[in-house]
């Protein structure tokens, strides 16, 4: 009976060992195969970590074309002005045209004054006897002297375009300069007899309409004849 007891106590601590080993190489197994699927998993995350730095370029790729840009625009700006973009001249004669073009723009016409009268010298107000008439809403200034006039105060105004009545000339068409072209004032007539010995002229006014011809040439008339 007592070698029977050993037996089984043996046989017991047996199956204890081997147990025990099995659960030992059960949790190695396990543990290994725990291991594996954790690097599985870290590799198929790193394609998601490798693709990183490609998108790190393409930011640095699109901020260099931006700063390539940013000068284009910086000059586009300062080549446009008020909206435009300023035209540059291609041809030689597009140059020359330009160039004209900007000096016209910032040359100050001169009006050279009207020239002397052909005596040299022109007469001082007491020199000339003068009448001031009115008749209605015109007004008429007569000028007399024993001398020629031409080119005289308001006789330097005239020209060559005007009108004759008799020994008697008239005109609305004025200038003021030498550069200027003459031009009509129809509230304004000149009306002149010049001769080497006298000469009479007259300035009429009239701000609502057209000065009387027939009244001017009637008083240069009667002013003359008084002088012979």
């Amino acid at each position: 009976m007592r070698s029977t007891s050993a037996s089984a106590r043996r046989t017991r601590r047996s199956q204890a060992i081997f147990g025990a080993s099995a659960l030992a190489a059960l949790a190695l197994g396990g543990a290994l195969v725990a291991t594996q699927h954790s690097g599985d998993q870290e590799s198929k995350a790193e394609p998601g970590r490798a693709r990183m730095p490609a998108a790190t370029g393409q930011a640095g790729s699109t901020r260099a074309g931006a700063d390539k840009a940013a000068p284009k625009e910086a000059e586009a700006k300062q080549q446009t002005q008020d909206g435009a973009v300023a035209k540059q001249p291609r041809t030689k004669e597009e140059r020359i045209a330009a160039v004209r073009e900007a000096a016209a723009k910032h040359t100050t016409k001169i009006n050279y004054p009207l020239p002397p009268p052909p005596s040299g010298r022109m007469l001082t107000d007491a020199e000339l006897h003068a009448k001031v008439t009115r008749d209605g809403g015109e007004t008429r200034r007569l000028y007399s002297a024993r001398t020629d006039l031409t080119g005289q105060k308001e006789l330097a105004w005239v020209t060559e375009d005007h009108q004759t009545i008799g020994a008697v000339s008239c005109t609305d068409k004025v200038r003021f300069s030498a550069t200027t072209p003459a031009k009509a004032r129809p509230t304004l007539l000149i009306c002149w007899r010049i001769s080497d010995a006298r000469s009479v002229y007259t300035v009429a006014v009239n701000p609502d309409g057209k000065p009387s011809l027939k009244r001017s040439v009637a008083a240069i008339e009667k002013e003359w004849s008084r002088m012979a």
